[in-house]
C-alpha cells in the first residue's frame, strides 16, 4: 500500500467574484457514504444557494463531481481537478455558489470554482496515513520496561494502552517498512521470551 494525505479537518472559505459569493467546504470522508453525507449537510445550510457544486475522491477508485445545474463542465470537474492536483484522498469538497445577478460565462465559472476548490486545499491542514501493521507483543513482567523503552524510543511504532494480566501485552502499530527490524529487536532484548501476533496491515497516521 502507498501512504496517502486527506484533510485533518472540516475548513471552511469563501470569496466573491462579481458580485457572486463562493464557498467552499472540504473535511475527510473515508467512505462514499461519508461524503454524501458532508455533501446533504451543506446543501441543508445553504438552502437558498444558486448551486451546491461538490467532488469527492475516495480510496478504492470511488470518485464523483457535479457541476449542479452548473453549465457541463464549467464547476465539478474544475473541482475535482483540483482535489486530484492537491493528492488529496478520502476526501469531499464542496462549492456553493449564491448568484449575484451578473453572468460569468463558461471560463469565468471555471476559474471561479477552481479558485474556490484551491483555496480550500491549499489551506485546510492535513493528515498523511502510511502503511504499519498493528502488532501485539506478550511477555513477562521482568521484561516490560526495557521493552517499553525502546518502543518509546523508536520512531517506526506508536503505542498504545498495555494489558497487563499474567503477562504483560504490548500494542503497537510499527510502519511496515520497519516491522521485521523492530521485531528483532524485541526479541533480543527478550532473549526470545516473548510471543508476537501481528495483523492484517492498515493505513495509520504517524504525525
Amino acid at each position: 500500500m502507498n501512504s496517502y494525505t486527506t484533510a485533518a479537518e472540516h475548513f471552511n472559505t469563501t470569496f466573491t467574484e462579481r458580485r457572486s459569493e463562493f464557498i467552499s467546504d472540504i473535511a475527510s470522508a473515508e467512505s462514499v457514504e461519508a461524503a454524501v453525507a458532508f455533501i446533504e449537510q451543506i446543501k441543508s445550510a445553504h438552502k437558498k444557494a444558486s448551486h451546491v457544486v461538490y467532488a469527492y475522491n475516495i480510496r478504492g477508485n470511488y470518485a464523483k463531481f457535479s457541476d449542479a445545474g452548473e453549465p457541463s463542465g464549467t464547476a465539478g470537474k474544475p473541482v475535482f481537478d483540483v482535489l486530484v492536483e492537491n493528492n488529496l484522498t478520502d476526501v469531499v469538497l464542496t462549492v456553493t455558489r449564491y448568484f449575484g445577478g451578473v453572468l460569468l460565462g463558461a471560463g469565468g465559472l471555471t476559474r471561479a470554482y477552481a479558485r474556490a476548490a484551491a483555496d480550500a486545499c491549499k489551506r485546510v491542514k492535513r493528515r498523511e496515513f502510511v502503511p504499519a501493521v498493528p502488532v501485539e507483543v506478550t511477555l513477562p513482567y521482568n521484561l516490560y520496561g526495557k521493552v517499553n523503552l525502546s518502543l518509546a524510543a523508536n520512531q517506526a511504532v506508536r503505542m498504545f494502552e498495555p494489558l497487563f494480566t499474567d503477562n504483560v501485552t504490548v500494542k503497537f502499530n510499527v510502519l511496515t517498512e520497519k516491522l521485521a527490524e523492530t521485531l528483532s529487536n524485541i526479541t533480543e532484548i527478550t532473549n526470545g521470551q516473548c510471543k508476537f501476533v501481528e495483523y492484517d496491515e492498515i493505513y495509520a497516521d504517524f504525525a
